[in-house]
């Protein structure tokens, strides 16, 4: 395949919106896409350049293959490995460290999207603090790599060979059967991530089943399965088209939109669109094509890889530990962020890709012998990291103490793990155990998403002789009618709302969730609803919330001897959501129990309750209550769930005072 400056230009629109997303700017919230851009170009590349040994007369060099992918990923990946390795033993707490070590092991063998698969949710602030979670495409990439040539030369057996010669750019003799073959995958796939995208968003967005036919696209167009555009007008639209659906994608999505599914069709078809456009070998090049082989484009496009290899950790890094410096303004931290991972990725690309790319210097073997190396040493790290278990004694007592909350499990504040939609592959709350009426009790639901959940200790400690039943879901505001495009969280609350509810009827529901400015036009609808149906509600407001780990920030001030660390980081959004509630909750005639003004006494600038009386954080990341937090938030607004619930039609006692 002849070398295109264009695709060059395209990886610069393919790593740009990740780095720019990825580092906080508002301008790009759909910048993850372009990670979909880089599937679609590595299956057209790395197909075309397979079929096109295969209609050779040698034949395909599975040796040579894979030669070549070593020399492109390993070196560059394993200098990002050790060094992050190394910063992060130095800046992160011991259990970080142990996990770091964890998923060090599955980056180097190419399964991490595995790992992320099995309890991280890309979007979740949890996320943000993990260094090598930006592996998981290239965990995608390289199981395709494995797979994909050993496939294509099965499929290519028996067929006859293909001319080597090649017309307009693409490959020509290629069967039909691999045409046919990679356009079932391509189908499949894609009806697969769209009904994943739904319903198992989480194994959808990291796992190669679901993201194959991104890659099958690709592919589609290398074997000249779609002919190619004849025409300047056509190869101008369909560049100039592609370039704005990538960009129309990075603007307009955001982390809401579900995805991969119909949402990735925008980016991925923009760029299938701008490499055909491209793909007969004749004609001039579009005025898309101009643009994108323009000298400071095509630098971004070189130096992609190392760009999305070491731009992830940079910003891990500095928002967990502040190594660049804290209290920065914000858009100054933004811009030192994309400075200094263009600079890191200059060095790798000019020391470490480059120099591995040239074969004059390095055989065959000597490739294979220093990645098995490699793997070998870093796993090596691993197991020491793993087995001084992240070094301790880098940090103080308390330090140390404080830093096992970050390792909390949700499930220990919620009633029951079972009481919660949308953990792991649960898609609805198990009513034998969570949703069972008392006869004796004052019957209180809580309802609403993780931020629910974790109040279920501190209400039963607010509220010992009441039956508190708990239906929460993960993501799931308790509004009705619901507009979530999660298909689990729209069976869930329809499932309460149109059926439970009517049908057991509690004394009253209990509304919790995450709550945001946005959503008090559908919570006074559902107040509305619910008076309606003549159903009582309790209406808690949110919780603070910071833009990190709780703990960490605590751990920071320690060590840089400033207390008003973590008021610093505090968002704004939960006090302005929770004057907003009180408003619509007294319109109603909702008892309001405001959650922010109880670990917030004073005024927005004053600072909040961050740790209970025993010394334990108030929460294990930026806003889920920590087992002992919940407890002790319960305690402190246990007169005014009393009140609420001796309001209630027909009681008289709250049932027992909060237990200490």
């Amino acid at each position: 395949m002849k070398h295109r400056s264009d695709i060059d230009g395209l990886r610069a629109v393919a790593v740009l919106p990740v780095l720019t997303f990825h580092a906080g700017f508002s301008q790009t919230p759909g910048g993850f896409v372009g990670v979909d851009v880089f599937f679609v170009i590595s299956g057209f590349l790395i197909t075309g350049i397979v079929a096109d040994e295969l209609g050779r007369d040698g034949g395909l060099s599975l040796a040579g293959f894979y030669e070549r992918r070593v020399r492109r990923i390993f070196p560059a990946l394993f200098a990002m490995l050790g060094l992050t390795a190394l910063a992060v033993s130095l800046l992160l707490t011991p259990g970080e460290v142990v996990d770091f070590a964890r998923t060090l092991v599955s980056a180097v063998f190419s399964v991490s999207n595995v790992q992320f698969w099995l309890g991280t949710d890309y979007f979740g602030l949890a996320a943000h603090q993990l260094p090598l979670l930006h592996t998981w495409s290239l965990g995608v990439e390289e199981q395709f790599y494995m797979v994909m040539p050993l496939a294509m030369a099965l499929l290519w057996r028996g067929a006859g060979r293909a001319s080597a010669q090649a017309v307009s750019g693409q490959p020509v003799g290629v069967p039909v059967r691999v045409k046919a073959t990679l356009a079932l995958v391509a189908a499949a796939s894609f009806a697969w991530a769209c009904w994943g995208a739904l319903y198992q968003p989480t194994a959808s967005f990291y796992l190669l089943h679901t993201r194959a036919w991104e890659l099958a696209l690709g592919a589609l167009l290398a074997v000249g399965a779609v002919p190619a555009p004849r025409g300047r007008i056509l190869r101008e639209v369909l560049a100039a088209g592609g370039l704005l659906a990538i960009a129309a994608a990075v603007v307009l999505y955001d982390a809401e939109t579900p995805f991969p599914g119909f949402a990735a069709l925008a980016p991925c078809l923009g760029a299938a669109a701008i490499l055909h456009a491209g793909s007969r070998r004749d004609d001039a090049p579009t005025w898309t094509a101009r643009l994108l082989s323009t000298p400071p484009v095509v630098f971004f496009g070189l130096i992609s890889y190392s760009l999305y290899l070491w731009h992830w950790p940079v910003i891990v890094l500095q928002r967990a530990s502040f190594f660049l410096g804290e209290g920065l303004d914000p858009k100054l931290e933004k811009l030192l962020l994309v400075a200094v991972s263009v600079a890191l990725a200059w060095l790798s690309w000019r020391f470490v890709e480059r120099p591995f790319r040239n074969r004059s210097w390095l055989s065959r073997r000597a490739v294979f012998a220093l990645g098995a190396a490699g793997a070998a040493t870093l796993t090596m790290l691993a197991a020491v990291l793993i087995v001084a278990d992240g070094f301790p004694a880098r940090m103080s007592p308390q330090a140390n103490q404080t830093a096992g909350y970050l390792a909390q499990d949700g499930a220990l504040t919620m009633r029951d793990p079972a009481c919660m939609a949308g953990i792991g592959l649960r898609r609805e709350v198990d009513a034998g155990r969570c949703l069972v009426l008392a006869e004796d009790r004052p019957n209180l639901l809580l309802l609403g998403d993780s931020h629910s959940a974790h109040l279920w200790a501190g209400l039963s400690s607010a509220l010992p002789g009441a039956n508190i039943m708990q239906a929460s879901a993960g993501g799931c505001r308790p509004t009705w009618p619901s507009d979530s495009a999660d298909g689990i969280c729209r069976r869930h609350l329809q499932r309460i709302f149109q059926t439970w509810l009517p049908q057991h009827r509690p004394d009253a529901v209990i509304l919790a969730a995450r709550w945001e400015p946005a959503d008090v036009k559908p919570l006074a609808a559902t107040l509305k609803f619910l008076k309606a149906q003549g159903v009582p509600v309790i209406l808690l407001g949110p919780v603070p919330r910071y833009d990190q780990e709780l703990p960490r920030l605590l751990i920071n001030a320690e060590t840089r001897a400033d207390p008003t660390l973590p008021q610093r980081h505090r968002m704004d959004l939960a006090p302005i959501a929770d004057r907003r509630l009180e408003k619509v909750a007294a319109e109603s005639g909702a008892p309001f129990v405001s959650l922010y003004r109880a670990l917030c006494p004073g005024d927005d600038a004053a600072p909040c309750r961050t740790r209970t009386p025993d010394g334990a954080p108030m929460q294990y990341d930026g806003g889920h209550l920590t087992l002992a937090g919940s407890r002790y938030l319960g305690r402190l607004i246990a007169p005014q769930m009393q009140a609420a619930v001796q309001g209630l039609p027909g009681r008289s006692s709250a049932g027992g005072a909060a237990t200490p």
